[in-house]
């Protein structure tokens, strides 16, 4: 790890705010203001850069026996100060392990926020149960074929029936929707977003407010957490208080 500044100092505050920062989770206008104090302030520009580099630093995987050095380290040193009766400490030697124990706390802060957004969808995801099916000699045939490999988790099979038929229907928010869903359920993150958002554009249409809830937990899950909120509130799901709760609630 690069060493850092022994003069390193930033307020609970500034830390929050450059943890958001650096996680992507501002505003635009909020990122332009952050961005012009980094061309007009020096020290605020170290303050970031030192915070970005703690978190760098603690990625790697020696951190843990960094930590259990430091200990040893520690309880070495007070042996070492009572056998001599002399306490002189070393400026850098503490400026470091102040710094290394902030970077740890950071970082846990970081891995926290990570795992909460993916915990969360997880936890709320559930792929759209899909429609009643009423298999027939009908011009829905198709359509009913895919909905049928869709309940059965078929994904992929219900996509290449369904992309047929949007060829010909390219205004069906029905299409749009399960091909949207289907996806989703795939990791297919970003056709899933493009048709989903296709649909959030008109509240007029019919399945509007499943496609907010599921358009939210796709922004959820990419640690969009403005997005999630825009869209989960505009969904008629019963557990979308609790989820925006749960959202919202800081660590």
């Amino acid at each position: 790890m690069n060493s850092m500044n022994p003069d390193f100092k930033v307020s609970e505050t500034e830390l929050d705010l450059i943890d958001k920062y650096l996680l992507d989770e501002l505003s635009p206008e909020q990122t332009n203001s952050f961005n012009e104090k980094i061309q007009k302030d020096k020290d605020w520009l170290t303050k970031v850069e030192d915070t970005r580099l703690m978190v760098a630093g603690i990625q790697e995987t020696i951190l843990e026996k960094r930590m259990d050095d430091f200990h040893e380290e520690l309880i070495s040193e007070k042996k070492q100060v009572a056998k001599d009766k002399v306490f002189k400490l070393n400026t850098r030697w503490v400026v470091a392990a102040s710094v290394l124990i902030t970077a740890s706390v950071l970082a846990g802060l970081l891995l926290t926020k990570q795992n909460k957004f993916q915990t969360l969808y997880s936890n709320y995801y559930t792929p759209d149960p899909g429609l009643l099916t009423a298999m027939g000699s009908s011009d829905n045939y198709s359509f009913e074929q895919g909905m049928v490999d869709y309940k059965n988790g078929e994904y992929k099979k219900a996509i290449l029936a369904w992309d047929n038929l949007l060829l010909a229907n390219p205004d069906s928010d029905t299409l749009h929707f399960f091909l949207g869903v289907s996806n989703q359920a795939l990791g297919n993150e970003l056709v899933a977003k493009k048709h989903l958002e296709y649909i959030v554009k008109d509240s007029a249409l019919s399945f509007y407010s499943d496609a907010c809830w599921y358009l939210g937990l796709l922004h959820l899950k990419q640690k969009e957490t403005q997005p999630a909120i825009f869209y989960i509130g505009r969904s008629s799901y019963p557990r979308k208080a609790a989820l925006l709760n749960a959202i919202n609630k800081k660590e």
